[in-house]
């Protein structure tokens, strides 16, 4: 039985090419494990009995993992009928990307070779880790790792809780360095093959900050080439130090208190479109070009920005 065949659900290398775009070309963790485990919880149930029987006429019971027989065959020697299910899966990536961002911010201002390791189990825990350096060197630019739970209340939606930690190598040019830590609750819907999410995160260390974002993504397949457009959109509030190191005149001058700037309304707008080509059944290759309009004047110096990712991603499952 091929739980994961219902149309609708995404295909398990649907699933993990999401999940392989969003660990190669963004840096959202905690997001990551959510669309993970919102399509791993679903591909290890069915709808009702009645699914279950419709499903079971359909594929001729030849997919059926039963464990004793298996385990009787296993002692004759013979090959097993059908395959145990992976509770567990681990997907592995490294990337290259034009800029680092964070929130629809650029906090790198350089090229990045990017890694990550994403950690789900059927039951809806996740757990990330991701770093990063500046291409061409080996100096550190970020550290991030992030644990999460998802719990599916029906067939097309579920809730996720996560947390997030982040660490950096300088924060003189980084207006988000203040934001150590964040927790974060969002519900996702999945309607056919498209998934639209809304979560709510809160950013806090030495500043803080609070973001809602609305994300719409679906999964499209040119023969073996995966495709997933995606579109999203934030409004954020922000209590920041807009400059994370006092200047030297401030210094002079005797200043000592650090002010802090507000900033609120749209943050940023992010289209992308992500591109997977899977080489064997555990590596793919990926591409996504991403377009940013980033209209906060002390977060960014540009409206629009242009970004793309590209690397390879490994997955494993046991």
């Amino acid at each position: 039985m091929k739980i994961s065949n219902d149309r609708k659900r995404l295909t398990i290398m649907g699933r993990f090419f999401i999940i392989a775009v969003l660990l190669i070309g963004g840096s959202y963790p905690v997001r990551a494990n959510v669309f993970e485990n919102i399509e791993m919880s679903r591909s290890f149930k069915a709808d009702s009995l009645d699914d279950l029987y419709e499903e079971l006429e359909e594929d001729d019971e030849e997919d059926v993992y039963i464990p004793e027989i298996a385990e009787f065959e296993e002692q004759l020697g013979l090959p097993p009928s059908a395959a145990a299910p992976e509770p567990w899966a681990l997907l592995a990536g490294v990337g290259i990307r034009t800029r680092q961002t964070q929130n629809g911010i650029d906090i790198s201002g350089h090229p990045v070779f990017a890694q990550s390791l994403n950690l789900s189990h059927e039951s809806g825990f996740g757990a990330s880790l991701g770093a990063s350096q500046l291409l061409g060197t080996a100096q550190f630019q970020s550290f991030s790792a992030g644990l999460d739970y998802t719990l599916s209340l029906s067939d097309w939606f579920d809730v996720t809780a996560g947390y997030n930690y982040y660490r950096y190598g300088s924060d003189t040019n980084n207006p988000l360095a203040g934001l150590s830590n964040s927790v974060s609750l969002g519900g996702s819907m999945l309607f056919g093959k498209t998934i639209f999410d809304l979560t709510y995160e809160h950013s806090f260390g030495d500043d803080q900050a609070d973001y809602l974002t609305a994300t719409l993504l679906s999964m499209g397949k040119i023969g073996s080439m995966n495709i997933t457009p995606m579109l999203s959109a934030t409004y954020a509030a922000y209590e920041i130090e807009t400059t994370r190191v006092r200047r030297l005149k401030d210094l002079l001058s005797g200043r000592s208190r650090l002010e802090k700037t507000t900033i609120a309304g749209i943050n940023s707008v992010i289209a992308s479109l992500g591109f997977s080509y899977p080489l064997t059944d555990k590596f793919s290759i990926s591409a996504t070009p991403m377009m940013f309009y980033t209209p906060q004047e002390k977060l960014s110096q540009q409206d629009f920005q242009f970004n793309i990712s590209a690397g390879v991603s490994y997955r494993l499952g046991f």
